[in-house]
């Protein structure tokens, strides 16, 4: 970007507009084929990555893929609040508040991007529902139901999709800064200590690590029930062999 700035700073606008080839094609319209063209390619080798294509890096770590069904969960939201974008975009939501369109729907889809960084990391599901799509869905619902003007409906959709995108970001960050522990915007107290923030004890905010915990859980409620079953029995015994050898002392005695 900043060399195309300078040379149209240079040569002036009608840089672009000079024919190149036997086609007749300007300059721009084949610098617009290209960055498509390398858009594509892009794309195609991420989503070859994902589907399982091997890398650079497999040669010297052996990297955790995904296999199944699972790797096209992320699909549903995204291609669900696509779907919404265009249906509110044809339905003239666009022409109704163009920032305001453009900001609600790009607050659901950073959204989204957050969530699949986290569920990367994470090495878990993605869900087939998101919150992020609450607000597209009732502002497609207003389009047939026409309970408020396209405007305010906007508006409303905005605040909900900024919320939700704060409230998510924030709890991604507090899982990130307990997970690595990176502690950026605070400083690091010691556990019991009156200002230590850090009171999630291993609990993801996002939900992300419920199962595990829910497994961790059940374990420690089976060692426990385990530990009593064996601390019961020897106590049994103990007091079995003591009544044992008493009534055996008095035998002897008497």
């Amino acid at each position: 970007m900043t060399i195309i700035h300078l040379l149209t700073a240079l040569f002036g606008q009608s840089l672009w507009h000079t024919k190149v080839g036997r086609w007749d094609l300007e300059v721009y319209q084949v610098l617009t084929f290209l960055s498509i063209l390398s858009l594509c390619l892009v794309m195609l080798s991420n989503l070859a990555i994902v589907l399982g294509c091997k890398t650079n890096l497999d040669e010297f770590v052996v990297l955790p893929r995904k296999k199944g069904v699972e790797i096209w969960y992320p699909l549903v939201p995204i291609l669900t609040l696509t779907l919404l974008a265009v249906k509110g975009f044809l339905a003239g939501l666009f022409e109704a508040g163009s920032s305001i369109f453009i900001l609600s729907f790009g607050f659901a889809f950073s959204k989204l991007t957050i969530k699949l960084v986290i569920v990367n990391v994470s090495k878990s599901d993605m869900d087939f529902w998101d919150s992020s799509l609450v607000g597209p869905i009732l502002l497609c619902l207003n389009i047939f139901l026409r309970f408020v003007e396209p405007h305010t409906a906007l508006l409303c959709a905005l605040v909900y999709n900024a919320i939700d995108f704060v409230r998510y970001f924030t709890y991604a960050s507090w899982d990130l800064r307990d997970a690595l522990d990176v502690w950026i915007f605070n400083l690091k107290y010691p556990p019991g200590h009156p200002l230590c923030r850090n009171g999630n004890l291993g609990f993801y905010v996002n939900g992300l690590n419920n199962e595990e915990l829910k497994e961790k859980c059940k374990m420690e409620e089976f060692l426990k029930a385990l530990s009593g079953e064996v601390s019961h029995k020897t106590s049994f015994n103990l007091k079995n062999g003591c009544t044992h050898k008493r009534q055996e002392a008095h035998e002897k005695f008497y």
